[in-house]
């Protein structure tokens, strides 16, 4: 017993040393972001810089986004987060951040799209993102609200194209060392003939 309390000791430390880790870094994990609500976000993005993320409940990609985020440098930044109903929701909460600031460019309709991405400073919108980006793109997008390729999905794509072809090349190896079987058993039986014709 005292050893399982040492290693859960010690895991207790290890843990809390990452996230110091991670908050001296400036990295936005959801244990030191704000949870704001429809009222607390309006006094939230009047502070000098801020990061708020849009997300919703059952939406695989916030989950991508929030994965992506651990690796992201964000000193200078107080960081909240947003919970939205989903797009899909039959019946979705209003939403006053949503109607003021996920309009589409030149438009009143509303872009109902999660995850989406806002940096605020001093309550006016600096960059807006809708979308999941990974952690190249989004370190980029917060320096300079361009959004560019990202070479760690380029890799992550290429990588599932070479295992895509690795599984057709071995799938048709297997169907020509099938084929070849056949044949060697065919060529065998026509051998035999020609044996017992030519005897």
């Amino acid at each position: 017993m005292e050893i399982n309390h040492h290693v859960k000791r010690q895991h207790t430390i290890q843990d809390a040393a990452e996230l110091m880790q991670h908050r001296q870094t400036g990295t936005c994990l959801e244990g030191n972001m704000n949870i704001l609500s429809e009222e607390s976000v309006k006094e939230f993005i009047q502070k000098d810089r801020v990061f708020v993320k849009i997300w919703a409940q059952n939406c695989p990609y916030c989950t991508r986004l929030d994965e992506q985020l651990t690796r992201v440098d964000l000193t200078g930044f107080e960081c909240g987060m947003l919970e939205v109903s989903h797009p899909m929701d039959k019946n979705p909460r209003p939403s006053e951040f949503k109607r003021t600031w996920m309009k589409m460019d030149k438009s009143d309709v509303v872009k109902d799209s999660v995850p989406a991405i806002f940096v605020f400073e001093k309550g006016q919108l600096k960059y807006r993102q809708f979308g999941m980006l990974y952690s190249d793109s989004l370190q980029h997008w917060l320096r300079t609200g361009e959004v560019i390729p990202s070479k760690i999905q380029q890799e992550e794509k290429a990588a599932q194209e070479k295992q895509k072809k690795l599984y057709d090349l071995f799938a048709q190896r297997g169907e020509l060392t099938y084929n070849m079987e056949l044949i060697g058993g065919k060529l065998a039986e026509v051998n035999k003939a020609i044996g017992e014709l030519t005897k």
